[in-house]
């Protein structure tokens, strides 16, 4: 392959073989016409900026998904290994746990104590 001036350009890339072809026609690359060179740049013009204000309707989404956490109490009922909710009392846990495990039997449903690192698996009772 050979340009019209004669010269190889082959091992060149498509950028450099444009380059070259624009030189020997006497045309600076991406100028138009010649009187592209004797432009100059204009100022420009100071725009207005627009502040967007945010609604005070809306309120601030709290995390949600995994950055979540429980509340602080001492026992957590979790269902299938994943901590749904924190309780002051065992009670109040396993309550929330069987309500669960009555809708849902498949689903493994515990209450683990904080302050002694126990887990106790909820079962529901065996009807004769």
């Amino acid at each position: 392959m050979s340009s019209k001036h004669g010269t190889s350009l082959r091992g060149t890339t498509a950028m450099e073989q444009r380059g070259r072809r624009t030189k020997a026609a006497g045309v600076r690359p991406g100028v138009e016409g010649a009187n592209q060179e004797t432009r100059k740049m204009t100022a420009r013009n100071e725009g207005k900026t627009i502040t967007m204000k945010p609604d005070q309707e809306e309120p601030v989404d709290e995390r949600v998904g995994q950055q979540k956490r429980p509340e602080s109490g001492q026992f957590r009922l979790q269902v299938d290994r994943q901590t749904k909710g924190s309780y002051a009392t065992y009670e109040a846990a396993e309550e929330a746990g069987m309500a669960i495990k009555k809708s849902y039997p498949i689903l493994q449903v515990a209450v683990y104590d904080l302050a002694e690192s126990v887990n106790k698996v909820l079962d529901l009772p065996k009807v004769d």
